[in-house]
């Protein structure tokens, strides 16, 4: 004798099964695409643009410690590729620097 006291349950439980099941064969995939992409990352002519950002913030500098200076620092690398035989990379810095106070009595 079949009971479908809860058909809810069931449908539930059943679903969540697929998720799982679901979820499981899509980590090969995704594992493999995460492992390519480290090689590139770790390979220096790979033909991949990167633009990390540093942000550094210092507070109470300057000789009455009432100073304040915070510096934005990107750092891009950019690979060309000039032909078959060749490639550019370029490493460029740029920073952005704003300080405050650090002297007493300069600005006002």
């Amino acid at each position: 004798m079949k009971s479908n006291r809860h058909p809810e349950r069931l449908s539930l439980v059943t679903a969540l099964v697929m998720c799982i099941t679901m979820t499981c064969l899509a980590q090969p995939a995704a594992a493999d695409e995460s492992e390519e992409l480290a090689k590139k990352l770790a390979n220096p002519i790979a033909s991949l643009i990167s633009v990390p950002f540093e942000y550094d913030y210092d507070s109470d500098i300057g000789p009455s410690d009432s100073g304040s200076r915070w510096t934005v620092t990107t750092k891009p690398v950019i690979p060309f590729s000039l032909n078959e035989d060749w490639n550019l990379i370029t490493r460029t810095i740029f920073a952005y620097v704003n300080q405050e106070d650090l002297v007493p009595g300069l600005g006002k």
